[in-house]
């Protein structure tokens, strides 16, 4: 019965916040990375030269821009595609390739999250958190069956395909022109998704509670 549903939110990210951004020179991407499903057909290989030719194209544009470093991270799902991933990309002094470290703590020390979606069938959790934290997020798709989720719809977050101008992409966002906008949409998108935000645990039990001393 509808009346027995408790809408409490989400308590996972009631210790996310938007935070507030130092000035400094150095600025950092971080790029998430998500794996590629091997689906009936079997492997894709047109889809892993989409990847390899997009986080080519990142890695150059982190060579050109100055004072920008680039931080990769795998997704922690043990995956065969992650391998191979890493061994598209050369890792070096301004390279890292990470996998297991906290989310949370990755974005709160980055100017910009790009996020590789191989499908678009669903969105990645990260786009999530980095809409609560205020980080601006581009999102890349490999493949054109684009489903507008509607937070795309609302503009939080900016979306491109793999074959548009990625370097124009990040140059603006790094160099904040859009970024006002982007945040904004976010954080009115995430008003409306989000019930309780920041407070879903508390009211959680509250509703437990409730229920308990109803019964």
């Amino acid at each position: 019965p509808e009346n027995k549903i408790i809408v409490s939110g989400s308590p996972k990210y009631d210790s996310y916040s938007k935070i507030k951004k130092n000035k400094k020179n150095q600025k950092i991407m971080l790029v998430t990375l998500r794996p590629i499903i091997t689906h009936m057909e079997g492997p894709r290989i047109e889809l892993y030269e989409k990847y390899e030719k997009t986080l080519h194209k990142l890695i150059q544009i982190s060579k050109n821009v100055e004072n920008l470093q680039i931080i990769f991270k795998l997704h922690p799902q043990q995956n065969i595609s992650n391998q191979i991933i890493i061994n598209m990309i050369k890792e070096n002094d301004r390279i890292k390739i990470l996998q297991f470290e906290p989310i949370k703590e990755l974005l709160s020390n980055c100017d910009l999250h790009v996020n590789i979606a191989p499908d678009n069938f669903d969105a990645s959790t990260v786009i999530l958190e980095a809409m609560i934290m205020g980080i601006p997020t581009l999102n890349i798709q490999l493949q054109k069956n684009e489903i507008e989720f509607e937070f795309m719809k609302a503009g939080a977050i900016k979306t491109i395909n793999y074959d548009s101008d990625i370097k124009e992409a990040i140059f603006d966002l790094i160099s904040h022109r859009g970024t006002e906008e982007l945040i904004n949409n976010s954080q009115n998108f995430l008003n409306k998704y989000m019930k309780n935000r920041g407070n879903a645990a508390k009211k959680l039990i509250d509703s437990i509670e409730d229920l308990m001393t109803r019964n």
